[in-house]
């Protein structure tokens, strides 16, 4: 039987991004969803409390007016209930945001095991997980493809290139799961409409200990997002009357030239 915290973020759909003129890209259109590997976190959850009947998923975001839709979807999954912290500004760096997302963990209290996922689809920068694990003081296994507990600790196989480490951390821990870990299920109509009448809690970063204005919005901007303009190169060897293997080795000195493949292999 554990408590256990799922970190999940909304980010834009990037399967979905269109571009205005072919350079710049355009958000205002693209739906929101969860983010790919947070979702790999949560079902991790459900099945852990799936084998330990008692256990209890909860959900924590950060988020604006329609996380709502996010978090509906994760009670749906498999959460028993939900935390959202209002997000101040419309950006924060990952100092803010793991500081938020901390303290409303401290403040839910209790917790065994947090999960999460690698990094988020969006920024993709992997900061969050370790850094609320830091904050919290509590061990953090990163990477994860597959986890289990035994015996108040967390085994988790971690994929690393052509390694796979087995670490194991006593409770409480934080797990960050790679987005191909498992396969996340599909809420049928019956978990869809039990999600709304489960509770869900919002907090103000003020019900968590942070004074009016203390978080700054995230002050690293992107000054500009473009497509590269794609060129083909084209290379006309002929080979006509070649025989066939010194035909292939002149096909291949060519590639190893324009560095498609490497020379000496």
């Amino acid at each position: 039987m554990a408590k256990i915290l799922v970190l999940i973020k909304q980010v834009v759909d990037v399967a979905q991004v269109r571009f205005d003129g072919g350079k710049a890209p355009n958000f205002a259109q693209i739906p929101a969803k969860m983010s790919d590997a947070d979702k790999n976190a949560l079902e991790a959850a459900v099945r852990l409390k799936e084998k330990a009947p008692g256990s209890e998923v909860v959900v924590l975001t950060l988020g604006g007016a329609k996380v709502g839709e996010t978090v509906n979807e994760a009670l749906a999954i498999g959460g028993d209930r939900a935390f959202i912290v209002a997000q101040p500004h419309d950006s924060l760096d990952a100092l803010a945001t793991s500081e938020l997302l901390a303290a409303a963990a401290r403040k839910i209290g209790g917790v065994d095991l947090v999960l999460c996922g690698e990094a988020s689809t969006d920024a993709y920068q992997g900061q969050i997980g370790p850094r609320v694990a830091e904050l919290l003081q509590i061990p953090q296994i990163t990477f994860v493809k597959t986890l289990e507990i035994q015996d108040k600790a967390v085994v988790a196989t971690r994929e690393l290139g052509e390694k796979v480490v087995k670490v194991k951390a006593a409770l409480p821990v934080l797990v960050a799961l790679v987005k191909d870990a498992n396969q996340p299920r599909l809420p049928n109509l019956m978990a869809i409409m039990g999600s709304k009448k489960k509770p869900q809690t919002t907090w103000k970063p003020v019900d968590l200990g942070f004074a009016d204005g203390s978080l700054a919005p995230d002050k690293m901007a992107v000054a500009a997002v473009e497509i590269r303009p794609q060129t083909m190169a084209r290379r006309m060897v002929v080979l006509k009357d070649k025989p066939l293997e010194e035909a292939a080795q002149v096909v291949v000195e060519e590639l190893v030239k324009k560095g498609v493949l490497r020379g000496g292999h």
